[in-house]
């Protein structure tokens, strides 16, 4: 704050003239437009249900309250960062992310992969015997 403030880049100084979700200071090699726009980029690509649904295939191996609390962390966090203040907002998004929702509510079990057998160093093969 003190540096920015010194440098001359910060550029609302009460707390009364922030702009929800934007920049409060000027960076170095972009505006804060621009600034912004990478931001919001940031957030949709992480909050996208194609990788919702990919970080909730991840999470196979693990309980299905471990994957239904972050799933519903997930969809909480999105809507700090996008508005979801309506009944047709949210149905809109359960709609956009039931491949992940049908994933972590599946009633199957994981099916385990089995290993392959891997040999024993320890274990000599057997020579031929010699006459």
């Amino acid at each position: 704050y003190k540096m920015l403030r010194e440098q001359g880049r910060l550029k609302e100084r009460h707390w009364m003239d922030y702009r929800p979700y934007g920049a409060v200071f000027e960076p170095k090699h972009m505006t804060r437009t621009e600034l912004e726009k990478e931001i919001r980029t940031a957030w949709q690509l992480a909050y996208s249900p194609s990788n919702v649904l990919e970080r909730v295939r991840r999470m196979r191996d693990r309980k299905s309250v471990h994957r239904a609390i972050f799933t519903f962390v997930t969809l909480t966090f999105r809507g700090i960062y996008f508005r979801q203040m309506k009944l047709r907002t949210w149905l809109r998004i359960l709609w956009d992310y039931r491949r992940a929702l049908a994933e972590v509510f599946a009633a199957r079990q994981p099916i385990p992969v089995p290993k392959p057998a891997r040999p024993n160093p320890l274990s000599l093969p057997e020579s031929p015997a010699v006459p």
